[in-house]
């Protein structure tokens, strides 16, 4: 049976399937197996000798030792620390050290994994189900024409449906984060497992008021790219994953073309993460603190919140949908 991420404070399914981060690639030297917490499980990393990426669940099912707390890695397998146990790649037993017999029906679960946009990926689906969209190759990232300028993280106490609705409310602009100009939303677009949207925004720059765009695209809800248009070009890469039911991990990886001015890059550049990052930690407070309402009173405009809303069924089990993820209806729009 599959366990439900409901709670009190989040009555509905929080961790949804799909590709997630669960690290940079170079966060995982070879060698070293390391602890990790998502989906609500706890976890191994860990690159085998040949170099290839492995994730699995953490507790050995002998006695339950955490491979995390060292467990090595032997050619491909990955052995236990309390006795030796060792596993495959398919997190199967194949050598008890102290009995010639395996025992056939020890066996971890195992994740699939690709190396993506410089993160190490993990498909997370809580039927064990096979991955069912893929996530493309953003060319920025390997652009000789682009700098890798900046990364940051968080780790915030909401969950991911929180974190996601606030990239269509452009109403909040104003009130939470004092912008002169609230973005403007010129289309947005859900085509199948992708979110498209594109709006428009005002930018305050030593030579007057310039206009700017900024388009985003969701690759399912762990990664996505939104790129920034009118005073330098510039890619920003967005991994979110969930912890658990009440807890999320955003990484930011930012990427501005070159200026052939390393001065202007490097102030721009900086100018840029200074301003979303700002926004993101004003944002953090009210993500920490307010209550999801699944039937809340809407107002004109707010129409995107019940498209946002449905798109997300998409990515909940069908082992663990129920109910209805509309409002009761919109507000009086008078």
């Amino acid at each position: 049976m599959t366990a439900s991420t409901r709670t009190e404070r989040y009555p509905f399914e929080t961790i949804p399937f799909g590709w997630f981060s669960v690290g940079y690639q170079e966060e995982f030297p070879g060698g070293e197996v390391r602890p990790l917490k998502y989906f609500g499980r706890d976890l191994v990393g860990f690159r085998d000798d040949t170099g290839a990426m492995r994730v699995m669940d953490a507790f050995c099912p002998h006695l339950g030792a955490h491979l995390g707390y060292g467990g090595h890695v032997d050619g491909e397998d990955v052995v236990c620390p309390f006795h030796g146990w060792k596993f495959n790649t398919e997190g199967r037993c194949v050598d008890i050290p102290y009995s010639d017999r395996v025992n056939k029906l020890a066996k971890i679960r195992t994740y699939p994994v690709q190396e993506l946009n410089g993160h190490v990926m993990v498909w997370w689906h809580p039927d064990d189900e096979a991955p069912k969209y893929e996530v493309p190759e953003v060319p920025e990232l390997t652009s000789e024409d682009f700098l890798h300028h900046a990364r940051r993280d968080w780790q915030i106490n909401a969950c991911m449906q929180e974190l996601g609705e606030n990239s269509v409310d452009l109403a909040h602009f104003k009130y939470i984060h004092g912008t002169d100009f609230v973005p403007k939303m010129e289309s947005l677009e859900f085509d199948g497992y992708n979110q498209i949207m594109k709006s428009v925004q005002y930018f305050h720059t030593p030579r007057g008021t310039t206009e700017g765009h900024i388009d985003v695209n969701m690759y399912g809800r762990g990664m996505g790219t939104t790129r920034f248009t009118g005073i330098v070009e510039t890619l920003l890469l967005t991994a979110t994953t969930p912890i658990d039911e009440e807890n999320s991990h955003v990484r930011f990886w930012f990427h501005v073309r070159k200026l052939g001015d390393e001065r202007a890059e490097s102030s721009v550049g900086d100018a840029l993460v200074a301003d979303v990052s700002k926004q993101v930690e004003e944002d953090i407070p009210v993500w920490e603190n307010k209550v999801f309402l699944q039937r809340p009173a809407l107002a004109k405009g707010d129409q995107v919140f019940i498209e946002y809303r449905k798109w997300c069924q998409r990515f909940i089990a069908d082992s663990l949908k129920s109910g209805d993820v509309e409002p009761a209806g919109v507000a009086d729009e008078g």
